[in-house]
């Protein structure tokens, strides 16, 4: 719209028009929605002081176009799997689910190198040797291999497998032991040429009988 000025020429009444177009132009003061409401200049000051000095740091350069630019960058405000509505409670809730990670038991301080961590103790599942390929069924089909549980065993330790095989390897020890001094005799003492364990003397003597046959030639010792 053209400026419109008063001149010395002006007449009182052009005076006055040009006077109320201004103030309408202006509008009323007492409508400002800023804090200071008594002059433009004020309230002109107030938004200032509201909008910050210095240059913006989006591309955008003017207040919408900045919001915007934000707003693009945020994203899409609704949260997959979350009740959230915000991004501060959105990363809350995250974090509740997640659990605090000091009280991780890995070396590891980290979601991801924690599990990591948990992954290579584990190791390769595609290396198990059952017939199962998880961790569950792996061990629900060596603990049916097994059979039973441990407080069957008949042996006095009954703590672990190891510990009941490693009592009977004991106790077949002792036996042998036994056996080779009392009922056995010692091995040098045999006159065939397998004098080193009982079962080849056995075997030995074994194949030294003849074959005995019936009166019908039946084999009897065969």
């Amino acid at each position: 719209m053209a400026k419109s000025y008063v001149s010395l020429t002006s007449t009182f009444k052009n005076l006055v028009d040009k006077t109320n177009t201004t103030v309408n132009q202006i509008g009323d003061l007492a409508t400002l929605n800023t804090t200071a409401d008594s002059d433009l200049v004020g309230a002109l000051n107030e938004l200032s002081d509201s909008i910050g000095s210095g240059g913006l740091n989006t591309t955008a350069q003017n207040l919408v176009a900045a919001v915007n630019e934000h707003e693009t960058d945020i994203g899409n405000m609704t949260f997959t799997g979350l009740s959230a509505t915000d991004i501060s409670a959105a990363i809350r809730e995250a974090i509740a689910e997640l659990g605090d990670v000091t009280t991780l038991t890995t070396s590891a301080s980290t979601a991801v190198t924690a599990i990591n961590e948990i992954d290579s103790d584990v190791g390769v599942l595609s290396s198990l040797t059952t017939a199962r390929e998880n961790l569950v069924a792996a061990i629900n089909a060596l603990d049916s291999s097994i059979g039973g549980s441990l407080s069957q065993l008949l042996t006095s330790d009954q703590t672990s497998l190891i510990a009941a095989i490693n009592e009977v390897e004991t106790s077949i020890g002792q036996i042998d032991s036994n056996l080779a001094v009392n009922d056995i005799g010692n091995l040098v003492d045999y006159v065939g040429t397998s004098q080193s364990t009982v079962i080849g003397a056995i075997n030995e003597t074994y194949n030294r009988i003849p074959n005995v046959y019936d009166s019908d030639g039946t084999l009897l010792n065969g």
